[in-house]
């Protein structure tokens, strides 16, 4: 064992971080996951007006395998256990419906996709296991008819989701635990499990804060026709990108505006859609950027060996990060990233004619 994983931190003197290490031939892999799901609820009718409940769950989604050449060839069953309290409720004779709930959720082996580099240069990526996650949270919603003509509708959540056990080697990285020829497999283990601890740190692409209102005036008109004028503002508190915590979307605030003229059969709206053009990423995608590893024609990559198993390709492995790795210059190989940024729509202006048969 200490044979194979010296030959692999050898290898990956080659390549960016990190990569897939590509064994000679193939293989077979075998994983049973077996799981029960329970469930249980508790409801109590305390008046016409109001409901209490309480409810207990698991929930799973199996494990799987990931490709021959990944760091890890199976990943476990992913599952998580819902504790569940809130009440429904009426007030006002009606005119007023709030419900609310708070839960936690207790994760374990959290399914979390991971990019990584082959030997030949190319992107891949494949399924690890966040040890452990908490989340604990709140949700809220009112809908309130102020007159015959006039509604009010508002939502809100809260979500503090944090990880309490992973250990990940990229996050070591950021602690200077780089495998070099002069450092045996052993230190680079024990480096990784000192400094490759994210535990306290929040879930990615997790909002902590959502909420919206909305609005709806209505106007009588001729024939049973019925004017309508309203809007709507919704907000999402900034996303981390990764388990790292460092790069994140933003704050988001849109707005939109509604109007237009409605009958039994038919209806007509003009609407605007972010109306003051936020352009909040709606999403960041971590990957890893190997077109710095894979161009460089200044860089002679002849002193770069090869792969166990696999050849060396000076075309394919040449960029300036494969060098630095390869070299004293940067004292190991490095990571290139690279950020995927989902941009929202600009502000829309349009209309919509819908016909009822």
């Amino acid at each position: 064992e200490d044979g194979i994983r010296d030959d692999l931190v050898t290898g990956v003197q080659t390549c960016a971080l990190p990569i897939f290490f590509a064994p000679s031939g193939g293989g077979k892999a075998e994983a049973t996951f077996d799981s029960v799901t329970p469930r249980a609820t508790l409801t109590w009718l305390t008046s016409d007006d109001l409901t209490v409940f309480a409810s207990v769950a698991k929930g799973n989604k199996p494990g799987g395998f990931n490709a021959f050449n990944a760091p890890e060839v199976t990943y476990d069953e992913e599952t998580a256990w819902n504790y569940e309290l809130g009440f429904k409720s009426t007030w006002m004779d009606g005119s007023l419906i709030w419900n609310t709930s708070v839960f936690l959720i207790d994760w374990t082996d959290q399914q979390l996709t991971q990019n990584a580099i082959l030997p030949d240069g190319t992107l891949g990526s494949y399924i690890v296991n966040v040890g452990r996650t908490e989340v604990t949270g709140l949700e809220t919603e009112l809908d309130w008819l102020i007159t015959e003509r006039w509604s009010v509708s508002a939502n809100y959540a809260w979500i503090d989701s944090e990880i309490r056990e992973f250990i990940t080697a990229d996050q070591a990285l950021f602690f200077g635990c780089i495998p070099t020829p002069y450092a045996s497999a052993t230190d680079y283990y024990n480096c990784i499990q000192e400094f490759g601890s994210v535990a306290g740190n929040k879930s990615p692409r997790s909002s902590p804060h959502q909420a919206s209102v909305r609005t709806m005036y209505t106007i009588p008109a001729r024939d049973g026709r019925e004017w309508f004028i309203g809007g709507d503002v919704t907000f999402e508190a900034s996303r981390f990108a990764q388990v790292h915590n460092l790069a994140e979307t933003g704050d988001a605030t849109r707005v939109g505006l509604q109007g237009g003229l409605r009958t039994d059969r038919w209806d007509f709206t003009l609407w605007v859609k972010n109306l003051f053009d936020d352009d909040t990423a709606q999403d960041i995608l971590r990957y890893i950027d190997y077109r710095g590893y894979t161009y460089a024609p200044e860089f002679p990559c002849r002193f770069i060996p090869p792969f166990q198993g696999f050849p060396f390709d000076p075309n394919a492995n040449c960029g300036p990060f494969a060098a630095r790795g390869a070299s004293n210059i940067g004292g190991g190989p490095i990571g290139p990233r690279g950020f995927a940024i989902t941009l929202p729509r600009g502000r829309q202006i349009g209309g919509t004619f819908r016909f009822r048969f």
